[in-house]
């Protein structure tokens, strides 16, 4: 691919390669578990059934530290880095970005927001799509260096996190700006929040212009799925 958004074929490979036989054979492939925080996973071993296919995507596929650098290079957080294979709930949404949506994940503080857009984003850059990772402060500091924030305006995937905090009268401008931006030229975004689109138009309305807020909240609900997920704060559980 030429860091463009993911074909149908290429994201039914997603869902083969979640399985544990193999694609081109048909015998059983060998698993490894990997226990990342608690949850364990079987992860198959592609090329252990045998078969000369099997084998040659195994030796074409990219390696654990091509992939976390790939993850870097977009600017994932390290923590999110882990590989994993996508849940079935990561491939839908894959697809919503592959069909042209946007994606809008909201909730509480700790339940998961960042990890599931990440989540998202690495299905997606193992597919060969340029994406690039934008915390909400992280924008802010790079946006007066013209190259920075034309590539947050240009990349074929965004994942713009935590929108709504902290925002200004100007912050609220630079926002439109670029979901602006964004929204002529129809590139996706995985936006995340802890509010919900209304609430955060109630939230930009006391921070900004009535229009502005309007034209963002307008563009928000625009060919986006909603994802609202479990209020429980995970983080809170684990301290």
């Amino acid at each position: 691919m030429n860091g463009g958004l993911p074909t149908t074929n290429s994201l039914d490979n997603i869902i083969q390669n979640s399985e544990t036989t193999c694609p081109h054979c048909g015998l059983p492939l060998k698993t490894i578990r990997i226990e990342v925080f608690g949850v364990t996973r079987e992860v198959p071993c592609y090329g252990s059934c045998g078969c000369e296919e099997s084998q040659l995507q195994y030796q074409s596929s990219p390696k654990p530290s091509d992939r976390i650098r790939r993850y870097a290079q977009a600017g994932i957080p390290s923590r999110y880095r882990i590989l994993e294979e996508p849940t079935k709930t990561t491939t839908e949404h894959v697809r919503s970005i592959a069909a042209g949506k946007n994606v809008y994940i909201h909730g509480v503080n700790g339940d998961g927001k960042t990890a599931l857009a990440c989540a998202i984003a690495k299905g997606l850059l193992d597919e060969g799509v340029r994406v690039r990772y934008q915390s909400l402060a992280g924008l802010r500091q790079g946006w007066f260096d013209s190259e920075d924030s034309k590539l947050s305006c240009r990349v074929p995937v965004l994942v713009l996190d935590d929108i709504g905090k902290d925002i200004s009268d100007f912050w609220g401008q630079c926002l439109f700006y670029l979901i602006d931006e964004r929204y002529t030229a129809e590139l996706p975004t995985i936006f995340t929040s802890n509010f919900s689109i209304g609430e955060l138009g109630k939230q930009l309305a006391t921070k900004c212009e009535r229009t502005l807020a309007q034209g963002i909240i307008s563009r928000l609900s625009e060919n986006t799925e909603i994802v609202q997920l479990e209020e429980v704060d995970y983080r809170a559980m684990v301290g």
